[in-house]
């Protein structure tokens, strides 16, 4: 068996358009159409492998969605030998290497943990999720990621049902047909993505439809449960600070594809070899002239502008109608400038154009929907460009120049497609897999390539010895027909002039025949050439990248563009894919104007359910020492007589969600124990006061009478103890005014010298500013701004409560040994274990993803002794550890990647003893 054949309909299987969603005969067999690890190699947890592709790049944060994957529902959506345990599976392939090597390529993911955002075809009744729960409204969610306006690209994908590769099969020559669905990392479609307001019943709701080529591709909607999708939103450049300029270029996008996906045709014999017909600037600009004339124009202007799009030449697939579309709202403003002033039309057509576009909003049947077989594009508003809005390279400055040669997505031509596959699939630039080892394989796998690259530049020897032999054979044919002795003399010169042609052909076959021999006579030693070169280990993928580059500059010359019409060309599914990958050795924006940020993994409804809510954390209560009143001015503990020593107090405050016996607990200053508390519980939320005295025989219902608190107004202290003889509040007070009540929020002002010289400051429990407490009030040992691991004396005991931790400033300087190492800026909270027993660690309460790595002994070199990601199926996290009495540890407060940051609410909590 060959080991790769691409005939042209292989190639419209790499270049995407595709609607189908089986799997080949060839895939089959080789144990890849229903996913799993039937080709060898066990399937096991993402954590069990290195991370590879995800944790290259992080994006702008997207909406967290409500929803998650219910992996019983996707198993059976797409079966497999070993049953997919973690989503990440699904948007990964496990590859098999000769050399008995098994590595997980992170192909569909983005840097960021999964983000599930359900779709349906349809509303009503039959609208359910995997939970059996109605939701009514198909799109409902998407509407949350995507309001009425915004525009986005949905990356169609097979690779759920292709999530094995077995490079060590191709390399002993079996099912090289198999690479077909891996070779255009499965990305096979893409739909444009806009967000709108439309009907459902007799109300108005934010929905979302997508744009196709074809038209009536999916009826404007997205497709079935297994044929998913990634969404993603564009991404303007650095330079383009004005946010309001992104909200008129999406505008500005958002008409040009309403326009252009209402005038444009796709080619039905779809192959791959149809040219990128606006494959540069110019020309982008000369078919947006083409398209307004097609909506707009009049007469003979406008038939000849509709029958450019019906020539093969101008015929537009998918990804080109997302190519062409952006381009041209990147490049051409809809306003007067952009259109008139510009020599692109006329006053007049410009001004019926925008008339169009007008009564398209107001709900008139026009252009742009009655040449849609989309229904839902009546949907879509139209928008006019402001005035002053110029094309987006003018906003470059000093990079102006550069800018204007580029369009949305750099064109592609075939060895760069290629290259993509093999950066994705065969990662040699991560040397945790080998890096460089990596290189036989690659050599293998691009050799294997060949003959279906030689069909796609039009270079296949078989493809014009057919030509030849069914020349000949039509002449053969009519000379045999000719020998007819009664034939009359008109069908002999009728027969006589149809072999004239057919030896023509024939003729014009066999010379292009031998020019495409002569050709390949060349090509083959480059071909040898580059396969040899990238076969070939290197010192360093760096060292391997610089030699090959003038293979690569010298490949693309010859694989196109091979003349005007943009053959050679191609911007396929996959460009999109690689774009918001940002695989593209360091360029952000992968060449083009905009870049693409992640925005989630698209999922049928039916395969999700609502995250369950966390379970509540146990009850823990958190009582401290919230006020003092040591000079008290009046009758405040409601004896009916005011004594300066009675009427002073104290208050507790439960402010856990446990109730606590205070048996054995007590109040002391620094010479003796002032009260000691018996039979009296504090319920959660709960306060008592603890006054001095009272007259003889005056009870409190709630409240407590001590025998004395012996508070000095020129300067004492109060600490709460607990049972264990533990701090648990502790109040400090220099000389005082009559009634001036001493609290913990005077405490926290008065001691935020002490809190900056620990080195937390940004760092904060509910309630203080400026600064983490211990319940008693002194420092807790934690990071610093700089150094997540900077110290500052013996750490203190970590106290039960809720703490609240800001990660913005931090750096990711220790990695965790789970949560893909934990990418995000850490806090390091130092403490000293006050007793032998287990605590909780929860950071539920939290919105961010976190992870939770605990060390014991020193903190940048001591051991990792637990870790935890994810806890309870929710993106937060928990650990529950054994601490020993007199250790110190360290407990890393990090998130999974760098685009989570901010507050983090830490629960501490202790088995009781």
């Amino acid at each position: 068996m060959r080991w790769l054949i691409l005939s042209t309909v292989a190639l419209s299987l790499i270049l995407g358009c595709d609607d189908g969603d089986e799997a080949s005969p060839a895939q089959a067999d080789m144990g890849l159409g229903g996913g799993g690890g039937e080709a060898g190699g066990e399937d096991v947890d993402p954590e069990g492998l290195p991370c590879v592709g995800k944790c290259d790049w992080i994006g702008e944060a997207p909406i967290e969605s409500r929803y998650v994957v219910d992996l019983d529902v996707v198993n059976q959506i797409w079966p497999g030998a070993q049953p997919v345990t973690h989503v990440d599976q699904l948007f990964s392939v496990l590859i098999n290497l000769p050399t008995g090597q098994v590595l997980r390529a992170a192909s569909h993911l983005f840097g960021a943990p999964v983000n599930v955002i359900p779709y349906h075809d349809e509303d009503g009744e039959q609208v359910i999720d995997a939970a059996g729960q109605p939701v009514i409204q198909g799109d409902a969610e998407l509407s949350i990621f995507f309001p009425p306006g915004s525009i986005g690209y949905a990356i169609k994908h097979h690779r759920p049902a292709h999530r094995v590769l077995d490079f060590g099969a191709l390399a002993q020559g079996a099912g090289a047909d198999a690479l077909k669905e891996d070779m255009k990392l499965q990305d096979t479609h893409i739909e444009l993505v806009v967000g709108v307001e439309r009907p459902l019943g007799d109300q108005q709701v934010n929905g979302v439809i997508t744009l196709n080529n074809p038209q009536n591709y999916q009826r404007g909607r997205f497709g079935s449960a297994d044929y998913p999708m990634i969404f993603v939103r564009p991404a303007f450049p650095d330079y383009l600070e004005d946010v309001s300029l992104h909200l008129a270029f999406e505008d500005n996008i958002r008409t040009m594809m309403l326009a252009f996906n209402a005038v444009s045709t796709f080619p039905g014999d779809y192959n791959g070899g149809d040219p990128l017909a606006a494959w540069s600037p110019g020309l982008v600009r000369e078919h947006t002239r083409q398209m307004v004339l097609a909506v707009a124009g009049e007469g003979p202007a406008q038939a000849d502008a509709v029958a450019f799009f019906q020539s093969q030449a101008h015929m537009i697939y998918c990804a080109e109608l997302g190519h062409v579309a952006t381009s041209a709202g990147l490049l051409v403003p809809i306003n007067r400038a952009g259109l008139v002033e510009s020599g692109l039309i006329s006053e007049a057509t410009y001004q019926r154009f925008i008339d169009i576009l007008t009564a398209h909003n107001d709900g008139l049947r026009t252009p742009l929907t009655e040449r849609n077989d989309n229904s839902y594009a009546q949907y879509v508003k139209a928008a006019i460009a402001p005035e002053d809005l110029r094309p987006l390279p003018t906003y470059a400055g000093a990079a102006q120049a550069d800018e204007e040669a580029r369009l949305a997505f750099r064109p592609l031509t075939m060895p760069e497609i290629v290259e993509g596959f093999l950066k994705t699939h065969i990662p040699r630039n991560d040397a945790r897999l080998g890096g460089e080892q990596l290189a036989p394989v690659q050599g293998a796998v691009l050799q294997a390539l060949k003959p279906g690259l030689m069909e796609a530049m039009g270079m296949d020897d078989s493809l014009y010895v057919s030509m030849v032999d069914r020349a000949t054979a039509e002449v053969q044919a009519l000379e045999e027909d000719l020998l007819e002795p009664e034939l009359s003399e008109i069908t002999r010169g009728i027969l006589r002039e149809q072999a004239q042609a057919a030896r023509a052909r024939q003729a014009e076959a066999k010379a292009q025949l031998e020019v495409v021999r002569a050709k390949r006579a060349a090509i083959d030693g480059f071909y040898n050439q580059l396969v040899a070169l990238v076969a070939t280990p290197h010192e360093s993928y760096e060292a391997f990248r610089a030699a090959l580059a003038p293979l690569m500059t010298q490949a693309r010359g010859i694989a196109g563009p091979r003349d005007d019409s943009g053959a050679g060309l191609f911007v396929p599914p996959s460009a999109l894919h690689l774009v918001a990958q940002r695989s593209c050795d360091g360029d952000d924006r992968c060449g083009g104007l905009i870049g693409l940020n992640y925005v989630g993994h698209g999922f049928h409804m039916s395969a999700v359910r609502l995250v369950e809510p966390p379970p509540p954390p146990p009850p823990v209560a958190i009582v401290t020492l919230t006020q003092v009143m040591p000079r008290p001015g009046a009758d405040y503990n409601g004896d009916g007589v005011f004594d300066p020593r009675q009427d002073e107090y104290a208050v507790l405050h439960n402010m856990g969600t446990g109730a606590q016996d205070l048996t054995g607990w007590s109040l002391s200053d620094d010479v003796k124990t002032r009260h000691e508390f018996d039979g009296v519980t504090l319920q959660p939320g709960e306060m008592i006061f603890i006054f001095g005295g009272a007259v003889e025989g005056f009870t409190l219902s709630n409240d407590v009478i001590s025998r004395g608190l012996g508070l000095n107004d020129t300067g004492d202290a109060l600490t709460l103890w607990d049972a264990n003889g533990q701090p648990q509040g502790r109040l400090a007070w220099p000389r005082v005014a009559v009634d001036q009540l001493i609290t913990q929020a005077d405490i926290c002002a008065e001691g935020q010298q002490q809190i900056a010289a620990c080195g937390v400051e940004g760092v904060q429990r509910r309630g203080c500013a400026n600064g983490l407490w211990g319940a008693w009030g002194a420092c807790v040992e934690a990071a610093s701004l700089l150094d997540a691991c900077a110290e500052v004396g013996a750490p203190a005991p970590l106290m039960a409560g809720e703490y609240v931790i800001d990660n913005t400033p931090m750096g990711n300087r220790y990695p965790a040994s789970c949560g893909m190492g934990a990418q995000g800026g850490e806090v390091a909270l130092a403490f000293t274990a006050s007793h032998s027993g287990r605590a909780h660690l929860r950071t539920i309460n939290t919105t961010l993803d976190t992870v939770l790595h605990l060390r014991r002994g020193a903190c940048a070199e001591g051991e990792e002794i637990a870790c935890n990601d994810d806890i309870d199926g929710v993106l937060q996290s928990g650990l529950s550890v054994e601490l020993v009495e007199g250790e110190v540890y360290h407990l890393f407060i990090d998130t999974y990647s760098i685009n989570h940051v901010g507050p983090i609410t830490l629960t501490v909590a202790f088995d009781a003893e």
